[in-house]
């Protein structure tokens, strides 16, 4: 068993590999070498989902077309109803696909609000990246 000395010291391990490690990457790369630590310690505490993780990274790829649901809305692209049809099918995520058959004006409203609060963001981004 650990004791407070020895994840003291992990912890200052950490802490100066991390500072080290970020010297020698491009800024816009230390985010992502961020992310990927926390997510490499959450996984080692067993509080990552492998399932869901991989949804992440990769999306959602559809093998069989022909018993994919329809797509209820015309305003969702096909590539984003492969996602939803895939992400469905994860047990934290059922009924997604047919809240989309039920609420289509609800998930509209979401996702024009969000859409808009994204470009702007982006916008404002890339602005201050030229800079």
């Amino acid at each position: 068993m650990c004791n407070f000395r020895e994840k003291q010291i992990d912890l200052i391990d950490f802490i100066f590999a991390n500072r080290n490690t970020c010297r020698g990457l491009f800024e816009q790369h230390k985010l992502l070498f961020s992310f990927h630590m926390c997510v490499k310690i959450l996984d080692a505490q067993g509080k990552i989902i492998p399932r869901e993780y991989a949804f992440l990274l990769r999306g959602g790829i559809v093998l069989d077309q022909e018993n994919q649901p329809d797509k209820p809305v015309p305003w969702l692209s096909d590539e984003t109803w492969d996602n939803i049809t895939e992400l469905d099918k994860l047990p934290g995520f059922h009924g997604l696909v047919s809240s989309f058959k039920q609420f289509p004006r609800d998930w509209h409203n979401w996702c024009v609000q969000c859409c808009t609060m994204s470009n702007r963001y982006f916008v404002t981004l890339f602005r201050f990246s030229h800079f």
